[in-house]
């Protein structure tokens, strides 16, 4: 999917206008894990709290900030603004998924659009996750998510090994989002293919069998890591918390067909 020029325009509109009401992110904030970097320093943070868990993209932040030695304050912004910014861009993605499938290109249907894609991102729970550090690869996952669940909806040449890619890429972010993926993928069918369930059913297989390459491709890295490093994983895993993840899928899903109707 291809940003026009009046995307880019948009981009930077409602960047300015995320910047300024989340302008409390944007300052210097303290979450739980921001004073255990504080105590630990950048280098065993990112490796007891990162690289142990398979959030391979967050440990090389932490990693590059503990070589340039940067203040922890100006991590913490610097982190969050970027974090906003790729939200801003899973915005426009995703109001132009929603335009594709509504075929509604009017000035009316794409404001409705725009609207129900900001909510959709910028959420009470998502603005939660803000706090911390990690918001940037939270951030990025969730647009990594979007983007393979679109890939497998429009049925794109080698669908499955880009989907797989995506998703792979989104958990080497961060595994507590995954949940965005499948319920993406679920809505996206459901709207596309309306009532052809065949396609639907097909659509949430392929999903399914990537899911669970991804989560068995995170768990294989994460034993290797603690393996080499003769260390144990310090977060609770994906395992543990599958079937609350499936309930708040469905619950999510819900929501989401009513909302686009």
């Amino acid at each position: 999917m291809y940003l026009k020029k009046k995307d880019l325009i948009l981009f930077f509109a409602i960047l300015f206008f995320s910047l300024i009401v989340f302008s409390n992110f944007v300052s210097m904030h303290y979450a739980t894990d921001t004073y255990n970097i504080i105590n630990l320093g950048y280098k065993e943070y990112a490796i007891k709290y990162s690289l142990n868990d398979g959030r391979i993209f967050m440990s090389l932040i932490s990693l590059l900030a503990h070589l340039v030695n940067i203040p922890i304050n100006v991590y913490i912004i610097s982190l969050t603004i970027i974090a906003i910014a790729i939200s801003c861009i899973s915005v426009i993605v995703l109001k132009n998924i929603i335009l594709k499938y509504k075929c509604n290109n009017s000035l009316y249907g794409e404001i409705l659009a725009l609207i129900i894609a900001y909510c959709t991102i910028f959420n009470f729970m998502y603005l939660e996750n803000m706090y911390y550090a990690e918001c940037t690869v939270m951030a990025l996952s969730i647009l990594l998510y979007l983007v393979a669940a679109y890939l497998i909806t429009i049925k794109a040449n080698k669908i499955f090994i880009k989907a797989l890619i995506l998703v792979n890429l989104g958990i080497f972010c961060y595994q507590g989002t995954i949940n965005f993926f499948v319920t993406s993928l679920f809505v996206f069918s459901i709207i596309k293919e309306k009532s052809n369930v065949r396609s639907v059913f097909k659509n949430l297989l392929l999903g399914a069998v990537i899911y669970i390459i991804a989560v068995f491709d995170d768990f294989l890295i994460i034993k290797i890591i603690c393996f080499v490093n003769n260390t144990t994983l310090t977060r609770i895993g994906i395992d543990e918390n599958f079937f609350e993840i499936v309930k708040i899928v469905l619950i999510s899903s819900e929501i989401m067909i009513i909302i686009t109707k």
